[in-house]
């Protein structure tokens, strides 16, 4: 199962209308915070993707607060991965790539057998809204992924 989160009903409804356009059964659009939804409906070890498409940055510093990708956000997502599960992480803005990236590195780095990697746009990728305009805007786009170390890039580090 697919679940979007989404503040605003107006885009559950869009994206629940356009998964039925498409012959998509399984999307369900949830109006709610996202981290509530992470928090108190996903069952931990559940998830095998987790998305973050470009997230609000929050620009002004008094809205810094407001920024989720923290630690502690981190540390609650790697509870909801199932042992093969991913985070994917992207952004058209750089502050707010680096501020996630450098939360993702002091949260997953050297433990459990984790990886924070940078590395170009999976071709697989779901394309949203946002990244389609922005591509066309020719603004930079940036991707990281969190998940767990292959094999051999395990024997690789202990060697």
């Amino acid at each position: 199962m697919v679940v979007g989160c989404e503040l605003f009903k107006e885009f559950c409804s869009k994206g629940s209308r356009k998964a039925t356009a498409e012959g998509i059964s399984n999307a369900k659009f949830i109006q709610a915070n996202g981290i509530t939804v992470l928090e108190h409906l996903i069952s931990n070890t559940s998830l095998d993707h987790l998305f973050i498409n470009f997230p609000d940055p929050w620009h002004k510093k008094r809205h810094h607060k407001r920024r989720v990708f923290t630690p502690t956000f981190f540390k609650m997502c790697r509870k909801k991965l199932t042992e093969q599960g991913k985070i994917h992480f992207i952004s058209d803005n750089r502050e707010i790539y680096a501020f996630a990236l450098e939360n993702a590195q002091k949260t997953f780095l050297g433990k459990d057998g984790f990886a924070v990697t940078e590395k170009a746009i999976p071709d697989w990728f779901p394309r949203s809204k946002y990244h389609e305009k922005w591509s066309k805007m020719d603004r930079v786009i940036t991707y990281f992924e969190v998940g767990r170390r292959e094999e051999t890039e395990k024997k690789a580090a202990t060697a």
